[in-house]
Parts: C-alpha cells; structure tokens; sequence
C-alpha cells in the first residue's frame, strides 16, 4: 500500500499535463462553404462559393488556433486549399518596413498538434482527402489581420530575364512568378540525360539563379521549374547556353635541375632543385608547390628568386623517387614539371692496399725492362 499512493499521486500530476499536450485547443472553427466561423475576434466576410473566403482577425491573445474544416471544394488534392494572412499595413513590422509583409503563407508544422508550438508562429497541417479537407492554423498575436482561403489550381505564370555575369564557370539570372513560387533552374551539359537542379531557399515573386560549375567552351540546357505553395506546377522550354572561352593566361616554363630527369645517384646527400620562367606575371611563394614521392613537403621549400630546393632526409631509401612541381603565376597561369630519379647502391672502390700494390708491381716491371 505504501508504494502504491505514490504512484497515484504521480499520476494525478502527470494525467492533466498529458491531456493538455494532446487534447486539441481550438480557438476558432470555420465551416466552407458554408464560410461560416464560430470563435472569438474573427468575423466572415466576402466571399466567392467554392473559390475564395475573406475572414477578418481582430485576435487579442498571444496565439490563436483555427480549423477549417471544407467539403465539396473542386480540388485534387488538400493543399491546393491555400490560407493567406493578409496583415493590417498599420502593423507594427508592416509600418515600419514596406514590403516586410508580403510574405502571406504559412510554415508547415509537422502533425496536427499546433496548438504546441514552443512559440507562436504562423503554421500549418492538412490533413483528409480533397473532399473533405481539415485545416490546422496558428496565428501569433495580438493582430490585425484578414484570413483569406483559396482555391488555387493553377500553376504560376512566370517571366525569365536575361543572363548576365558571365564567366567561363557560370552566370547569373532573375526570375519573376505573378505569386510566391519556389524557382527551380536546371542545368545539363548538352549530350546528358541528368539535370542538376539549383532550387531557391524559399517562397517568393522573385527568384535568383548564381550558376557556377560549368566549364570553357561547352554547351549546356537550361530549363525552370515553378511550383506554388499548392504544389501547382510549370515547366519552362528548354534553352542552350554555351560558355565563353578561357582567357589566355600568362605562360609559366617549370624546368627540373637536381636529380637529372632518370638520373641514378648515390646520395645521402640528395637536393631538389628546380626553377621557372614567367617573364608576363610575378610568381609569389603562395603559388609554388613541391610534392616529394607523392608528399607535398612546400612548407620545407628554399626558395631563392626563381629557384626553389628541397633536401629530402638523410636517410633516403634506396630506388625511385618522385618530383611534382607545380608553379601558378598572379595571372593564373600554371606551370609544372613531373620527373623522377633512383637512389643506388653506392659503388665499391678498389681497398689502398691493392692500389700500392699494383703500382710497386708496375715499378718493378718497369727496372727490369
């Protein structure tokens, strides 16, 4: 019995906090097309059967909930029933920015539940078939607002401007929908089936495309997609695009010293030498590069005017070695040279002993002749 009054004591403290998470909190409910609305601060008004209902807001809480509830609409699917919240201009946000509210649509919230936010925020859930569609809002307040529903089957009209800012990579361009739309413009290179697709991050009237990735002197298809917040879809044409040619950079001569190209050397003691020649642009440090045996060891470079060298360790293995050495000049242009040496065994030579001897033989054979 003792541990059985605490548990029920818990729960009759946790059981309300559940129910109120999970119990819907509904301030206002609207009936289409009826265009009817029981709740608090929202009044209906004009309206056009089975195409668009005006209700306005005059909301005095922090957050307000509604649910529409619509049957009989022409639509093919829930969300082509759209909600827009028009703000009052005298808002605050509104006042003191013009065009700060002409974003009217809602963010998606991900259930039903939107009564528990973590603050308030203006979102949405639909829910139901196209016949019978249920519509969750949330409504942060207080405000002055008209709530406009609408039946949005068609896709968005759009108008593209021309490229401009072109480059050997890429260019940029704008695009205009007669509503918030995301923007989608696709690129391919000519021949290929797969578009890679460059969508903006958000709903708006106007969409900006900065392209980049695509190379010198190739042809490529465009194409923009729209779609709406109702999912209505356009496609555009497809266009060509080919890319100017890359300028004509300032030439840079990389020629290797130390090893000699396939040279065979005995070491330890081995340097890398190699110079270059680039009489139409300065070369900074920045721009040479050394990779030894595939390492790049640049930070261990000595470089002096047009000469750099390297010292491998002392205790350089015996067999092949290989040299990369690149160098890109301030005009972007680029230079390199790619050799490699081998590290032998180092010859034996003849012990003094024998040396002595061979040249006291040679003396007597010379006294006897």
């Amino acid at each position: 019995m003792r541990s059985t009054l605490p548990l029920a004591l818990l729960a009759l403290l946790v059981l309300p906090i559940i129910d109120a998470q999970t119990s819907p909190r509904i301030d206002v409910r609207i009936e289409l097309p009826a265009g009817t609305a029981t709740g608090d601060g929202v009044v209906a008004g004009a309206s056009t059967p089975n195409e668009s209902y005006a209700f306005t807001l005059n909301l005095t809480r922090d957050y307000t909930t509604i649910e529409v509830h619509a049957r009989g609409f022409i639509i093919e699917r829930a969300r082509q029933l759209v909600p827009h919240l028009l703000l009052d201009a005298r808002e605050g946000a509104c006042a003191r920015a013009p065009g700060a509210c002409d974003y009217t649509i809602f963010e998606e919230f991900p259930n039903d539940q939107v009564w528990t936010v973590d603050s308030p925020a203006r979102v949405f859930f639909t829910s139901g078939t196209r016949d019978d569609v249920v519509l969750r809002l949330g409504v942060p307040g207080p405000v002055n607002a008209t709530l406009l529903l609408v039946r949005d089957v068609t896709p968005p009209t759009f108008v593209v401007g021309e490229r401009t800012d072109f480059t050997t990579y890429g260019f940029y361009q704008e695009s205009q929908t007669n509503e918030l739309a995301i923007g989608d413009l696709q690129v391919r290179e000519l021949g290929k089936t797969e578009w890679v697709v460059n969508p903006t991050p958000i709903y708006h009237v106007r969409q900006r495309f900065p392209v980049q990735g695509l190379s010198p002197e190739r042809t490529y298809e465009t194409r923009f997609e729209f779609h709406d917040w109702a999912g209505n879809n356009v496609t555009s044409p497809i266009e060509r695009v080919t890319m100017p040619p890359a300028p004509v950079r300032a030439s840079v001569t990389v020629k290797p010293l130390a090893p000699s190209p396939n040279a065979t050397i005995t070491g330890p003691n081995v340097v890398v030498r190699a110079e270059w020649s680039s009489p139409d642009s300065p070369v900074e440090r920045s721009g040479v590069r050394l990779f030894f045996d595939l390492k790049e060891v640049t930070s261990a470079l000595v470089i002096m005017e047009n000469t750099a060298s390297f010292t491998p360790p002392a205790t350089l293995g015996r067999g092949a070695h290989r040299v990369d050495f690149e160098v890109t000049n301030q005009d972007g242009g680029e230079g390199s040279a790619r050799w490699s040496f081998t590290v032998g065994r180092a010859s034996v030579g003849l012990a003094p002993w024998l040396v002595i001897g061979a040249l006291a033989l040679a003396g007597t054979f010379a006294r006897g002749r």
